[in-house]
């Protein structure tokens, strides 16, 4: 199993989701992941408001396996962009569709958002 590192995290956002490769290819240039990232939260926040649960879906499920397989600053950028926008997600859903969603996110993305909202809740 090879490593995904930051130069490869781009490349792989626009080979499994065509839909974002505009918004993508100018950040792709300057190695900035973090924007790169921010470009997937958008475009699944877009797919939960046009009641595209399947498209969410697919993007966790990519994020989740490259969160698995992501070096250091690959975890990094998912968890600090990507699994912290759960909680707005959540709150552009039904209960349903939070409860689908939820269901379905892979566990390495359920586990970091657990523990996230854990340390939220102890700073309240």
């Amino acid at each position: 199993m090879e490593t995904i590192r930051q130069e490869e995290f781009s490349l792989i956002i626009v080979s499994e989701l065509p839909e974002v490769k505009n918004d993508v290819v100018s950040l792709c240039r300057k190695g900035n992941i973090a924007g790169v990232m921010q470009i997937v939260v958008n475009y699944m926040r877009d797919m939960v408001r046009g009641k595209q649960l399947d498209k969410v879906l697919r993007c966790m499920n990519l994020v989740g396996w490259m969160y698995g397989r992501g070096d250091s600053a690959v975890r990094e950028i998912i968890a600090n962009v990507f699994v912290r926008s759960f909680n707005g997600l959540h709150n552009q859903c039904t209960n349903w569709e939070w409860e689908r969603i939820r269901e379905d996110m892979p566990a390495n993305l359920y586990s970091v958002y657990t523990v996230q909202n854990r340390a939220l809740m102890g700073r309240v």
